[in-house]
């Protein structure tokens, strides 16, 4: 399958040296095989077997072994690999492999990747820290596409989400879709009420904060009223807070995963939020949060 991002009328035969190394290239096409994607990151083999390390300006949806066709333009940074540097690489995953096998690890690309950004980290690469590092990774990734009704409930249960363990946060929030346990019963179907329309949770909003605001904060409010939760400005402010560090948190860098785990074992979205952002309060703006409710 050919993924031809861009316009197919650019000559794409131009050797790669000459669209490498031209600073005036920028409407040249790169085309070539995915041997590796890791968000931006991608590895491509061209045609003419020149191995090249290419950092995207945007994450693009493409995979491994499918042939890419990327404008240069679209590049924040592009290495070409030397022989030496392949076979540098192919020694270091040897010994990462003889690493993880003496660590009692299974070999797969998770574990080497955590034994990787654990090194980079000065963080001891032990058993304990790679399953650690993989499974924190894991559970941030299913809790950024977590929805507005599973965080009402999990709320409504006294949980407090922005402090709670990471790792218990994404087990109660599974636990709570998946088998609807006692603990939070009220998702059951029936005692669920029908939705609100947005017109009436717009008057709630006027009346809570004197502005209609924005649809985000229209379906927490939605949420809230149909999940028997009660509607005021805290349990609205808080919501919107986490899913705006959620949010922020989709592009967590793995270096501050791992500096995460070195700093609390019991990683909380905040203490996540705070390592990528320097703990900083920079506020992500409503309207670049999109929610979804089921």
């Amino acid at each position: 399958m050919i993924n031809n991002i861009y316009t197919k009328n650019a000559n794409i035969n131009t050797k790669i040296k000459d669209i490498y190394d031209a600073p005036s290239s920028s409407n040249m096409l790169i085309k070539g095989t995915v041997l590796e994607k890791d968000g931006k990151n991608i590895r491509l083999k061209t045609d003419d077997n020149v191995l090249l390390d290419i950092v995207t300006k945007n994450d693009l949806t493409v995979s491994q072994r499918e042939i890419l066709t990327i404008k240069k333009s679209q590049i924040e940074s592009m290495t070409k690999l030397s022989n030496e540097q392949v076979e540098e690489e192919k020694e270091k995953r040897y010994e990462d492999v003889k690493e993880l096998e003496k660590a009692d690890v299974p070999v797969t690309k998770e574990n080497l990747d955590a034994l990787k950004h654990l090194k980079n980290s000065n963080i001891p690469a032990t058993k304990e820290n790679i399953l650690k590092f993989v499974a924190l990774k894991s559970s941030i990734n299913n809790l950024a596409n977590i929805d507005i009704n599973l965080i009402v409930n999990l709320m409504n249960s006294n949980t407090d989400i922005r402090n709670e363990s990471v790792f218990d946060l994404f087990n109660m929030a599974k636990s709570t879709k998946s088998s609807l346990s006692d603990k939070f019963t009220t998702i059951l179907e029936n005692k669920v009420k029908s939705p609100i329309s947005y017109d009436k949770a717009r008057e709630i909003s006027m009346d809570i904060y004197g502005s209609k605001m924005g649809k985000d904060i229209q379906d927490i409010i939605i949420s809230l009223e149909k999940n028997n939760v009660e509607i005021n400005k805290d349990t609205i402010d808080t919501i919107h807070d986490v899913f705006s560090k959620l949010y922020n948190l989709r592009d967590i860098a793995d270096e501050d995963v791992a500096k995460s785990l070195q700093i609390d074992e019991n990683v909380s979205i905040d203490k996540l939020y705070n390592v990528k952002n320097f703990i900083s309060t920079s506020y992500i703006s409503s309207s670049n949060v999109s929610y979804s409710q089921k």
